[in-house]
């Protein structure tokens, strides 16, 4: 005698199909520049081809190292006084070496306050107040500029 929904002696049986029954349905998103069903939290392959990598935007070997240096001699937060962990440009260099590579351009920073505050400063919601020039000591006017600030002080 054959078994139900195999050949003699196989001992399979036939189970219906349980294809989509328990399973969450994918959400996806309509990408609003070319148009391609995304899955949400995924980027689309178009705005993955726009930006650079990290190292072709200059953040390779060099930059870890003296990342690295940087925030051994500048080990707090000058926005907070925690320890920093971000090296953050305070002028965006906008690929510009000779800007991205200033050292006086530098400062360090917490993930907290690079990623919250220095955002909200670089996307317009709040703009730093920059008091341009030099006292008669040749020292910035600017009490936020890094050469003003002190990084021992709590």
């Amino acid at each position: 005698m054959a078994a139900p929904g195999g050949g003699a002696g196989t001992g399979m049986v036939s189970v219906p199909s349980l294809k989509g029954i328990g399973t969450m349905p994918t959400m996806v998103r309509i990408c609003p520049r070319c148009g391609a069903k995304v899955k949400v939290g995924q980027g689309c392959a178009c705005e993955r081809d726009e930006r650079p990598s990290a190292s072709e935007r200059g953040y390779g070997v060099r930059w870890q190292r003296a990342r690295a240096a940087f925030l051994a001699d500048h080990p707090v937060c000058v926005k907070c006084g925690a320890p920093a962990t971000v090296v953050d440009h305070i002028f965006p260099h906008k690929g510009d070496q000779s800007v991205f590579w200033d050292k006086l351009n530098w400062q360090a920073l917490c993930t907290h306050c690079h990623c919250s505050i220095k955002q909200a400063e670089e996307r317009g919601k709040k703009k730093p107040k920059i008091i341009k020039g030099v006292d008669a000591n040749g020292r910035p006017r600017d009490p936020n500029h890094p050469w003003n600030l002190n990084p021992w002080k709590p």
